[in-house]
């Protein structure tokens, strides 16, 4: 299959995937709500079915076979960052106490196991547990800016396709983030107001209760 083929092959299946993202989000309320959220899930899906494909498709399947197949891995840290992001981690990958790639380790991962976690891959979740620092966004994102586009398109088509993959992966996570502390500062935020201003109230109620004292020991001095 030449480029030109590729390239339809891919477009229809973007097509396809594209359509289920719209499916997923028509029948999400909140999606309909909330345009922000909306790209979000359909980030989510994207992720998703991009593994799903990996699965399904022969010419896809047949492209992870191709990358278990190589002896030595070009471009290790990209490959490494996009299981790391699956949660994968360094005792499972990598040469004993290093963070170096062992390959034939990690390779028997490569066809089943990586894309059925990039088909229930979550970005809009919360991540529980405690995470290694490799395992961080900020240490995929280095990995992945070491390279460019045009680099890792000209080396495999199926690495590449887990390189764009990985970069949809961190921009969706990092936006999913930032979203998530706004909230939680304009939640903070809120709480401080409400908590003023119940106080303020408070202060207010005993000021017109001491007045109120005062006016009638007043009026009522004679009597006291």
């Amino acid at each position: 299959m030449d480029k030109a083929e590729q390239a339809e092959v891919l477009a229809a299946v973007n097509e396809e995937i594209e359509r289920k993202v719209e499916e997923v989000c028509s029948h999400n309320e909140q999606a309909n709500q909330e345009e922000d959220y909306r790209n979000l899930l359909s980030q989510q899906v994207r992720l998703q079915e991009q593994g799903k494909t990996f699965l399904e498709r022969e010419d896809w399947k047949q492209q992870l076979a191709e990358i278990k197949q190589m002896t030595v891995i070009k471009m290790p840290k990209i490959l490494q960052s996009v299981m790391y992001m699956l949660g994968f981690t360094r005792e499972q990958i990598c040469e004993p106490k290093t963070n170096k790639i062992n390959w034939k380790v990690a390779k028997q991962y490569i066809e089943k196991e990586v894309p059925a976690r990039m088909a229930k891959f979550e970005v809009i979740a919360e991540k529980n547990g405690q995470f290694k620092v490799y395992q961080t966004i900020n240490f995929c994102e280095r990995a992945l800016a070491a390279h460019t586009e045009e680099e890792v398109a000209q080396h495999h088509a199926g690495f590449y396709k887990l390189y764009k993959w990985l970069a949809m992966a961190i921009d969706a996570r990092k936006t999913y983030i930032a979203r998530t502390k706004a909230f939680l500062k304009r939640d903070t935020e809120t709480r401080i107001k409400m908590q003023d201003a119940a106080a303020e109230r408070t202060t207010k109620r005993a000021a017109v209760l001491a007045e109120a004292l005062d006016r009638f020991n007043e009026e009522h001095k004679e009597e006291i």
